[in-house]
């Protein structure tokens, strides 16, 4: 998916944003593993039944520096959205690996969280990857 894909998506997303009801659940985990992440959603309350979690192609270690994950977070910020290098861009690479499972547009809430991408990209210069 490039820059301007990326861009239509989340402008479409915006403008036209699907009822909520209609969304089907799926999430990303990030820590721990799919029976981590169904016993802290338990913990919240009932898991919904049609959830889907979604799982990266990869094994990924909590915040290390990845060049896909950079490349993609370029990626984003050249169809200007920045997203945080932690999660955010964990999240886009698994989302666009399961792409085909959506029907119509996928709709991303962005929590914010963008304070942390100043040290992780001093990470990624300090290991010669930017």
């Amino acid at each position: 998916m490039n820059a301007d894909n990326i861009r239509h998506s989340y402008l479409t997303a915006v403008r036209n944003p699907m009822p909520c009801s209609r969304l089907p659940p799926s999430v990303t985990r990030k820590v721990g593993d799919e029976d981590y992440l169904l016993a802290q959603l338990g913990s919240l309350g009932s898991v919904p039944s049609n959830l889907k979690i979604l799982k990266n192609s990869k094994k990924h270690h909590f915040a290390k520096p990845y060049p896909e994950l950079l490349a993609i977070y370029e990626e984003l910020i050249d169809a200007g959205i920045e997203f945080d290098l932690i999660y955010g861009a964990l999240m886009w690479q698994t989302l666009l690996q399961h792409m085909d499972r959506f029907e119509g547009t996928v709709l991303y809430v962005h929590s914010g969280g963008l304070i942390g991408n100043e040290t992780m990209l001093a990470r990624y210069r300090y290991q010669g990857m930017m």
